[in-house]
C-alpha cells in the first residue's frame, strides 16, 4: 500500500472522529453515553484495526 493512501485512510478516519458533523440538537443517549461519544469510540476503534493490520501485514518491497 502506497504511503500517500495510507495518509488519506487516516486522514478520513481522523476526520470522522471528530464529532463535527453531529447536529447540535441531536440528544440521543445510549447506555448513558451520547450517540457522538459512541460514533468517536466506534471510528477510534477502527483506526486502530486499521494500524494493527498495517503494522501486521507482509512489508514487501513494491519496487
Amino acid at each position: 500500500m502506497r504511503a500517500s493512501t495510507i495518509a488519506a485512510t487516516y486522514l478520513f478516519l481522523l476526520a470522522l472522529l471528530i464529532p463535527w458533523y453531529w447536529p447540535a440538537d441531536q440528544g440521543g443517549l445510549f447506555l448513558g453515553f451520547p450517540l457522538w461519544a459512541i460514533a468517536s469510540l466506534a471510528v477510534l476503534f477502527l483506526i486502530s484495526l486499521f494500524t494493527a493490520w498495517l503494522c501486521l501485514r507482509d512489508v514487501g518491497d513494491e519496487e
